[in-house]
C-alpha cells in the first residue's frame, strides 16, 4: 500500500483508493486458523489475542467457514461460553 498516495484533502480520495486497492495489498499472509474441534472459548481467546474480527475454521488445510465476533457474542448470550 506504500505506492498508493494518500491525500486527505478530498473525501473522494478514499473512494478512489478503494477502487485502486487490490486484495493482495491488504490481505494477511500469515493466516491464523483453528480446527473445527476447537472450543468456542479457544476461538474467543485467539481472536482477542490476535485482535481478529473473524477466524477461519479449517479441517486438513481446507477452509470450512468463519467464526465472527457476532458469532462469539451470540455464543456468550446463549451461555455456550462461560465468562
Amino acid at each position: 500500500m506504500d505506492n498508493i498516495p494518500i491525500n486527505t484533502d478530498s473525501p473522494s480520495v478514499i473512494q478512489e483508493m478503494i477502487y485502486q486497492l487490490k486484495i493482495k495489498d491488504v490481505m494477511s499472509r500469515d493466516l491464523i486458523t483453528l480446527r473445527k474441534s476447537a472450543s468456542m472459548r479457544s476461538v474467543q481467546l485467539t481472536m482477542k489475542k490476535y485482535k481478529l474480527s473473524a477466524i477461519p475454521i479449517t479441517d486438513h488445510m481446507r477452509i470450512l467457514g468463519l467464526v465472527s465476533i457476532e458469532d462469539i457474542i451470540k455464543a456468550l448470550d446463549g451461555d455456550y461460553i462461560q465468562e
